[in-house]
């Protein structure tokens, strides 16, 4: 049993390494005493009960510490020191169909599903059927009905109705656990080795060998011909399951947020630790080989972490011997791939800024801006502004998901690879919406005070009225504006993604991508409040 923080970052969750899951400890597989061939269905499903029931139990027992607290709560200091109440809860569960269904103490019958109440004849369905989603709530009342019905036949029929054995599930009893909500779509034994693996794969086997084709794909099968002509039928749960999905997607995020693929890769190691012991009473002696490997792995991250930062330290110390300048203060960006030397502001628009749009009137502009921005600089006509230009930027920011540190680089360039590349960001001019901006120019100015300061020159976006005509939760349109504007370095937030509308004739229509990773996509919902 692995217990996985679902607050962490994925990819921390997810790692085989310290910040992964937690081994609980490991839950013995009730084998059956007697031949199962030799069963007939009554002392069938009476063993499917018992092994369900010993389940049940052990789960109870492990996790019995959270039931009062999932009601009351318990006072936890958090990352941010601020002191919450946090009430626990299974909201995710992360097992392959098998294990779905023995957790959720379903059985073979007419509604096997750990999901839905669907027919086990109408599984193949994922497309227009409705079906009644199990809650804890009907599967306690299926059970209550059960237990009151007047003899075992009657019970029969109702626990078969609902796909039920009479078991009395232990999360029935905790606040902010559905355990057939929290069953969540897999996509490895789904889809991997589900579908694919032991359906569709062997199906296309046999069909290439029927058509003396083997190894070679040379021909469409129509889906429609798949049941009639080669026996093949999709009303199996694993496939159902898709059905399924698009909640999973909307409640939960995407998949590999509740993957079996850590959990399998866990198993490797628990069978090279077997491999250890001499077999006798083996899960004690899995469980210290599992801490001393803990251990080493701590130590293992120190010493790498250490040697980490050493070399940074080297690195930047190298880099403050090369740079010229002062910063005077910590920044979160760095410019990258000099264009051209120092040269004086006006000499600069005369030579190269007369024949580019965006540079008209350069010097006027650019020195109204400063006074503006920096007050402590007093700046004259007969000033001299010395400027370099840049090529690329390094945009270091802390992401909303999980405070952790992202960097953007961001392109500003006229012949990238041959192709023009002005890259987006985000601008904090302190209002509530997004502020994209287009990046059209990068340079560090020298003032007259020995101050240097870095600018980036931008066209903003402005919220567009115009709607597609398929709208969507969340989804903004932009006008990119001609005009150009400065902006000091230290209010670009972070990289963006816009992505033109191609179905309209005006050229200047962008859509926000929100979805580059979580960190956007968050921004983009705080800020969102309109819909399309």
């Amino acid at each position: 049993m692995i217990l996985r923080a679902a607050w962490l970052p994925r990819d921390i969750r997810n790692a085989s390494g310290n910040g992964g899951g937690v081994l609980l400890g490991y839950m013995t597989i009730v084998e059956d005493p007697e031949d199962p061939t030799d069963r007939d269905s009554r002392t069938t499903l009476e063993f499917q009960q018992y092994k369900r029931t010993i389940y049940q139990k052990v789960l109870a027992k492990v996790f019995r510490s959270l039931k009062r607290k999932s009601w009351h709560g318990e006072p936890v200091k958090c990352g941010d020191g601020i002191l919450r109440i946090l009430y626990p809860g299974f909201l995710i569960e992360s097992m392959d169909g098998e294990e779905a269904s023995n957790f959720c103490a379903c059985r073979a019958s007419l509604a096997n599903h750990p999901r839905c109440l669907v027919h086990k004849t109408d599984l193949s369905n994922i497309s227009t059927g409705h079906y009644e989603l199990r809650t804890a709530a009907t599967m306690q009342a299926v059970i209550e009905r059960a237990g009151n019905a007047p003899n075992p036949t009657a019970r029969e029929k109702i626990l078969k109705g609902a796909g039920l054995h009479y078991i009395t599930h232990f999360l029935w009893q905790f606040r902010f656990s559905d355990p057939y909500l929290a069953i969540s779509y897999d996509t490895l034994h789904s889809d991997d080795l589900g579908k694919w693996g032991h359906h569709l794969w062997e199906l296309l086997l046999r069909v290439l060998e029927d058509l003396g084709q083997k190894g070679v794909l040379t021909a469409y099968i129509q889906c429609v011909r798949v049941s009639a002509e080669y026996d093949k039928s999709f009303d199996f749960p694993k496939h159902h399951a898709l059905w399924h999905v698009i909640y999973d997607l909307e409640h939960k995020c995407t998949t590999d947020n509740y993957s079996t693929r850590p959990g399998e890769g866990f198993q490797q190691e628990v069978a090279e630790a077997y491999q250890q012991t001499n077999g006798k009473r083996a899960e004690h002696q899995m469980a210290r080989i599992d801490s001393n490997q803990e251990a080493i792995a701590l130590i293992r991250m120190t010493v790498d972490n250490d040697s980490k930062a050493q070399q940074n330290i080297t690195e930047e110390e190298q880099l403050d011997e090369m740079e010229d300048i002062d910063v005077g203060r910590a920044q979160h960006w760095r410019f990258g791939s000099e264009d051209g030397r120092w040269t004086d502001c006006r000499l600069w628009e005369e030579l190269a800024g007369a024949a580019k749009g965006d540079f008209k009137d350069f010097d006027l502009r650019l020195r109204t801006f400063l006074s503006h921005a920096l007050d402590d600089e007093v700046l004259t006509y007969e000033d001299s502004i010395v400027v370099k230009f840049f090529k690329c930027c390094y945009v270091n920011y802390q992401s909303l998901e999980d405070w952790t540190s992202s960097a953007d680089i961001l392109r500003c360039n006229d012949a990238f690879h041959g192709q023009e590349r002005f890259d987006c960001v985000l601008v904090n001019y302190d209002r509530p919406d997004l502020a994209p901006a287009r990046l059209r120019a990068l340079f560090r100015c020298r003032l007259p005070s020995g101050k240097h300061v870095d600018v980036a020159m931008v066209r903003s976006f402005s919220r567009s009225g115009w709607a597609p005509r398929t709208r969507w939760e969340g989804g903004q349109v932009y006008e990119e504006l001609n005009d150009t504007a400065f902006v000091m370095m230290d209010y670009v937030i972070r990289g963006a993604l816009m992505t033109p509308v191609f179905s309209q004739a005006k050229k200047s229509l962008y859509y926000m991508v929100d979805t580059v990773d979580a960190d956007m996509f968050l921004r983009a919902s705080y800020s969102s409040s309109t819909t399309l």
